[in-house]
């Protein structure tokens, strides 16, 4: 339930200029906005704002004044309120993790800087446009790269995965450091020309079962290479051989249909999965950043 806004914060009389905020904006983006439209100095508006509510910090601090921000904007009390963020409503990843923070399209946003609460790719569906970083890039014609963010849209945005986060650098890194190995002649790629081979990457990791293989300690440096490998190939088209099958039946974990035991003595390990050897602990560990939210997933 809404709570009503302190006595002291509802002697604050809204701006002259009303602003209108976004569906999930944040309240330091509507702050922002606000300032802009009335052309007051955040400094000064935060200054009176803590006049009549001294308990706000000495530094301006938008997301500890949501009540007073919707008494200055002129906006039904309530739309701040904590019970109505992403974590609140359960479509965080877990408890404790930062707020999931992205910029609208300026398209979208008619030129205006958003910032929402939710993860959101680095492409705007709607006007078929590269955004991220405030580029403004054509991407008419490109059917795989926003095919690429609809994978970022649908099952990375069901699991609270963004585009910038730890498997979206591991999946960058697993390419360059194949593409070293095997296309060392190969010019360097910008970024939209891998996006769809990155939101591939990131979905494979990041899939329950291969989440399930990676907890599992019994597999080892080796088990973890040979299947973080064999996704790789499978999923990038570099190997004819299908993805190595991933299960885990009664706490064991069967690779290929073998034991792991087994599977990690005997499989040969290819030269990207020898190159990977070093670096299991940290791609481990980065991909189970976030394995407790996996374990109520499914």
């Amino acid at each position: 339930m809404t709570q009503p806004p302190d006595q002291r914060i509802a002697q604050l009389r809204a701006l002259p200029v009303e602003v209108t905020p976004w569906l999930l904006e944040t309240p330091e983006s509507y702050f922002d906005r606000l300032c802009i439209a009335n052309q007051i100095a955040p400094a000064d508006l935060w200054l009176a704002m803590r006049r009549s509510e001294s308990r706000l910090p000495l530094g301006v601090s938008p997301n500890y004044a949501g009540h007073a921000l919707e008494v200055l904007g002129g906006i039904p009390i309530g739309r701040f309120d904590k019970s109505q963020t992403p974590s609140a409503l359960g479509s965080s990843r877990a408890k404790g993790q930062p707020q999931p923070r992205s910029l609208l399209c300026r398209r979208c946003a008619r030129g205006e800087v958003v910032e929402i609460a939710r993860h959101v790719g680095p492409i705007c569906i709607r006007h078929r446009r590269w955004h991220d970083g405030g580029a403004d890039l054509d991407l008419d014609g490109r059917a795989s790269v926003l095919a690429a963010q609809r994978i970022i849209n649908g099952a990375l945005s069901q699991r609270g995965i963004a585009y910038r986060s730890p498997e979206g650098l591991i999946a960058r890194e697993l390419l360059v450091a194949w593409r070293e190995l095997h296309q060392p002649s190969h010019a360097p790629s910008g970024e939209i020309d891998d996006f769809p081979i990155v939101a591939r990457l990131m979905s494979r990791l990041s899939e329950p079962e291969f989440v399930r293989m990676l907890i599992h300690t019994k597999a080892g440096r080796q088990g973890h290479a040979a299947a973080i490998e064999s996704v790789f190939t499978a999923t990038v088209g570099g190997s004819s051989s299908p993805a190595m099958m991933i299960e885990v039946r009664d706490r064991e974990l069967i690779l290929s249909g073998r034991p792991v035991r087994a599977v990690a003595r005997t499989i040969p390990l290819g030269p990207f999965a020898e190159s990977l050897l070093p670096r299991i602990p940290t791609i481990r560990a980065r991909l189970l950043q976030h394995r407790n939210e996996f374990g109520h997933a499914n």
